[in-house]
């Protein structure tokens, strides 16, 4: 019975997590709450013998050397932020593991896809009933914005077409799973989102090259009908002129250059944990940024990616630590690897080719209260668990 709650308690927390990336974020934050139910988690979870695990601590050890030797302005509340990150590290990193631990991991670990896959047919019915519009920019549903819907439809999108694959061949399932990946597809593409398309085509070829290289031309032909088919539409701006005009507006380059100043003005050890330096913030800013990449009055940040918030927060010793701590969980998943079977092993795939490219613009790896911060750590907790005992 008590294997059965913690893997409730995990997907208690995802959609919460969920919930806060929706529009109803605008009216009620659930960020506390989904906080309050990790710490009982915690609690829960640790009322049970466990191991610690060895990936995290070089990386654990560099953020603690950056916090302590930057003198950090107290309206980021580094300390504050460095806790919440700890609570979801603890629970879904590769920091220790128990039965419960393990289990909450795998729950969300196989949880998130199955929404996400959700969330975007969903989404597409929101848009061909042509609901009210409740947020700025881009298609976003009834998502908080646009880079929340895009990642989450593409993400199921992607889950879609691999379980479509393993479908056998002409059955209702494999119809099915084949109409909610185009759905979902076509949501991410009309959030215009750059970094979600990416990360979900990259997703999918490694996955197609590590499973079948011969339909890699295939799908790419079939991409590229799918979008001319897609500028047929009766909407009042294309598919394909909405990435047009995204690409032609460089959203990233301004945080870009500061955080490889803030790297080349403290090297070793960063700029200090959750923060970005004030002296630096604003000063490639563009004309069309609507905003900096430090708020004074809440502290939030934009760091604009998350490899680049790893080298200018927490300096060379981050990315010995980040270092060491992706090489050993490839280890563990190449040692282990024979023992999964063939979805387990596309799933992985599939967390892993997203991520990758998705770290690149995106900046929550450090951000407790993302979504997508919370399944980027469960992840690498999922891959430490197969880890034999």
């Amino acid at each position: 019975m008590r294997l059965r709650i913690a893997p409730f308690l995990g997907s208690i927390i995802l959609i919460v997590y969920f919930l806060n990336a929706t529009a109803l974020k605008n009216l009620y934050s659930m960020t506390n709450v989904g906080y309050a139910i990790m710490m009982l988690t915690v609690l829960f979870c640790f009322t049970e013998k466990f191991k610690l695990l060895g990936y995290l601590w070089p990386l654990l050890l560099a953020i603690i050397v950056s916090l302590t030797f930057n003198s950090i302005e107290p309206y980021f509340r580094a300390g504050q932020r460095f806790i919440s990150w700890m609570i979801l590290i603890v629970l879904f990193g590769p920091f220790a593991r128990n039965s419960r631990l393990d289990t909450i991991k795998e729950k969300v670990f196989i949880l998130f896809p199955k929404i996400c896959l959700l969330i975007g047919v969903l989404s597409f019915l929101y848009w061909a009933l042509d609901l009210p519009k409740l947020n700025r920019g881009y298609f976003a549903a009834f998502m908080a914005h646009p880079m929340l819907l895009g990642p989450i439809a593409g993400f199921g999108a992607a889950y879609g077409f691999i379980i479509m694959y393993f479908k056998k061949k002409k059955t209702r399932g494999k119809f099915i799973y084949f109409l909610f990946f185009g759905l979902s597809f076509y949501v991410m593409m009309l959030t215009a989102s750059r970094a979600a398309l990416f990360s979900t085509a990259l997703a999918i070829l490694i996955f197609l090259y590590s499973f079948n290289k011969r339909l890699l031309m295939t799908i790419l032909l079939l991409s590229m009908s799918f979008l001319f088919i897609s500028d047929q539409s009766n909407s009042d701006e294309s598919i394909s002129q909405k990435f047009v005009k995204k690409f032609e507006r460089d959203s990233r380059g301004d945080l870009w250059l500061e955080r490889f100043e803030e790297f080349k003005n403290s090297p070793l050890y960063g700029s200090g944990f959750a923060r970005i330096d004030p002296e630096v913030a604003g000063k490639y800013k563009k004309e069309n940024r609507w905003q900096k990449s430090v708020d004074r009055k809440t502290g939030n940040i934009e760091p604009g990616s998350s490899y680049l918030a790893l080298i200018s927060m927490t300096g060379l010793l981050g990315i010995i630590g980040f270092l060491y701590l992706i090489f050993a969980l490839r280890k563990t998943a190449k040692v282990n690897w024979h023992t999964f079977d063939n979805t387990k092993k596309a799933i992985i795939l599939l967390y892993l080719g997203f991520f990758i490219f998705h770290l690149i613009p995106e900046g929550y790896i450090f951000s407790s209260g993302s979504l997508l911060s919370l399944v980027f750590w469960n992840f690498l907790g999922t891959i430490a668990i197969t880890e034999r005992t």
